[in-house]
């Protein structure tokens, strides 16, 4: 029974090379809370299934303090898997979501305490980045569970832009311009709520979406899962090369592990 109010959770999805930065710096400076981690890697006989991702998934589940959810599919966005981790805080009756993605690197805990300042000022979430066209970005941000009214993945946006409150919140066509600009594909962005901004209107919608200040302890690098880290990176930053070199062990490890288990 897990009796902590808040919950942290991660999604890995081909994350083998961030997570021990994200998770391993999370629990330095949070060691005694439990961590819930989403398995949105493919699984054994699915098209993008590589060796990779199984060994990920050795590593996450022998890590202490952390609980592995399987997304059991067939969607593997990181909106589908946000989902799962939404569900299991409800079935488990944990008030709070607290949002974090593998590329980050946390070295003190000011940014959580100004996430908790806009929930105790009454908001259902919480973030420390917003977009310049409008939505807060869901890392890191707080939930309040009870508020979530819908899914975190993609949806048909259309239909919300004829809400009265709709322009003031979301600068559409300053994305759209900035897209052009960019000289990138503009049909999704015509027409699609990313991940998590539907659940974000909601909130937003109800002045119950709070922006809170970003905090220098909080590190997010936007690489991406496929990304691994420059050189530059890491002399740069001692802990970054602290926590990619521990898990170089981890994996070895891992793949051992791997490979014994095939050769039995």
């Amino acid at each position: 029974m897990v009796s902590q109010p808040v919950m942290p959770v991660f999604v890995a999805w081909n994350t083998r090379r961030w997570m021990p930065v994200g998770l391993g710096s999370f629990r330095k400076h949070f060691p005694s809370w439990q961590v819930l981690i989403i398995d949105n890697n493919p699984v054994i006989g699915e098209a993008r299934w590589r060796e990779d991702h199984e060994v990920e998934r050795l590593w996450i589940r022998s890590q202490p303090g952390v609980m592995v959810v399987q997304n059991p599919g067939p969607s593997r966005t990181h909106g589908a898997a946000i989902d799962v981790a939404v569900e299991w805080c409800r079935q488990h009756q944990t008030e709070f979501l607290l949002h974090l993605e593998p590329d980050c690197l946390i070295s003190g805990t000011r940014w959580y305490e100004n996430l908790c300042r806009g929930i105790d000022s009454g908001a259902w979430m919480v973030g420390s980045h917003r977009k310049e066209y409008g939505p807060i970005h869901l890392t890191p941000s707080l939930w309040r569970v009870s508020e979530i009214r819908s899914s975190f993945d993609y949806a048909n946006r259309l239909p919300d832009e004829g809400h009265s409150r709709f322009f003031e919140l979301f600068r559409r066509d300053w994305l759209l311009n900035a897209i052009t600009e960019a000289e990138q594909d503009t049909e999704f962005w015509r027409t699609t709520w990313d991940t998590g901004q539907r659940a974000w209107f909601d909130c937003a919608v109800a002045d119950k979406a709070f922006h809170a200040e970003s905090t220098e302890d909080f590190e997010h690098f936007w690489f991406g899962s496929d990304a691994y880290f420059t050189e530059q990176q890491l002399s740069g930053q001692p802990e970054l090369k602290e926590y990619t070199e521990s898990a170089v062990v981890d994996f070895r490890e891992s793949q051992r592990f791997k490979k014994g288990v095939r050769n039995q």
